[in-house]
Formats: C-alpha cells, structure tokens, sequence
C-alpha cells in the first residue's frame, strides 16, 4: 500500500474513531456491563460495542486484511500472518471501568 492509500484509508477511518469514542463514553456513562473473558480479565458492553463498529469499518475499508482483535477469541490462532489489523478497542479496560 502506497502512502497515498495509507494517507486515504486513515482519513477513512478518522470519523469512525469519534464516533466508537463517543458510543463508548455514553456506554460508560449510562453504567457499563462487565462480564470476565476465558483468561479471567474484564470486558464490557463497551469493548464490545467499540471492537464491533472498528471491525465493520475495516472490513469495508480492507476487506483482504485479517483483523485480530482482543475482544474476539476466534482469531487469535491465526499464524504466519505478514499483514493484518491488531485491534484493542479500549486499552485499559480497568480504568475505562
């Protein structure tokens, strides 16, 4: 991918950051839902929300790029992979609680 692309799909994906931020903020606001994950660290109904709008958008965006994400389990054994989207929705699940 040239700059120019890289440059392009960024900008992309500016409006879709703000808009997962504020979701995230009212969510957190109106009193989160916090459940445990396999490895016994929190997720909420906010992680998820957010990780759900990030992997829409790029999906639409990169529709060849793997996207590995924290919130999700199923594509964490994916191996060998040269390019591919590391996503944490929000880092720092604790604090954000």
């Amino acid at each position: 991918m040239d700059e120019k692309n890289k440059k392009d799909l960024v900008n992309n994906l500016l409006d879709t950051f703000r808009h997962a931020a504020k979701i995230s903020m009212d969510l957190r606001e109106k009193g989160l839902k916090e459940t445990l994950k396999n490895d016994n660290t929190p997720v909420t109904n906010g992680d998820i929300e957010v990780n759900n709008i990030l992997i829409k958008k790029i999906e639409s965006l990169t529709p060849q790029i793997p996207i590995i994400s924290e919130e999700v389990a199923n594509n964490k054994n994916l191996k060998n992979l040269s390019t591919f989207w590391l996503i944490d929705p929000i880092d720092g699940t604790y604090d954000y609680i």
